[in-house]
């Protein structure tokens, strides 16, 4: 099975963006094996602080859910020998669930929302966690079973980003 295959639930709603004070803060917050925070920060274009911030306004927020959990005991199940960690490591999943994303954001780009499609939107101080809470498909803070990658699509012509 493909990661693709653990996408269980997915979401297109128009929302209003929920802004996020400081984004650039949390990515220099200290994680496991990244003392200064995300690697990309101030080195990837999708990053702050290259990004620019979104404002107030509608968007469409398009979303997959991941089983994690479930990709864990598949993972458990080929690696007798890994960890939990390593069973739940994003670089095995996360790279084809975000382009299955692109792919299925892409395909919703149509009527009001033609405009840039966000594959990062916390870059863009863009509360997550808040506006998925109110579209009634909150997060899992850390994840443990499912975990939801997320895009944006703008109302304007524009390019992706």
């Amino acid at each position: 099975m493909k990661p693709i295959d653990y996408v269980s639930d997915r979401i297109v709603k128009p929302a209003d963006t929920v802004t996020l004070l400081q984004a650039a803060a949390l990515c220099r917050k200290p994680y496991y094996g990244h003392p200064r925070g995300c690697p990309n920060y101030g080195k990837a274009k999708r990053c702050p602080p290259r990004t620019k911030r979104l404002g107030d306004g509608k968007v469409l927020l398009v979303g997959f859910k991941f089983e994690l959990e479930a990709w864990a005991r598949r993972m458990k199940e080929r690696h007798e020998g890994w960890t939990d960690r390593q069973c739940r490591n994003l670089l095995y999943w996360q790279r084809a669930v975000r382009q299955e994303l692109l792919t299925y954001a892409r395909r919703q780009r149509t009527g009001n929302w033609k405009g840039p499609i966000y594959m990062t939107p916390e870059a863009h101080c863009i509360n997550i966690t808040e506006m998925m809470k109110r579209a009634g498909r909150p997060l899992q803070w850390p994840p443990r079973s499912h975990c939801w990658l997320v895009a944006l699509i703008g109302q304007t012509n524009g390019v992706e980003r």
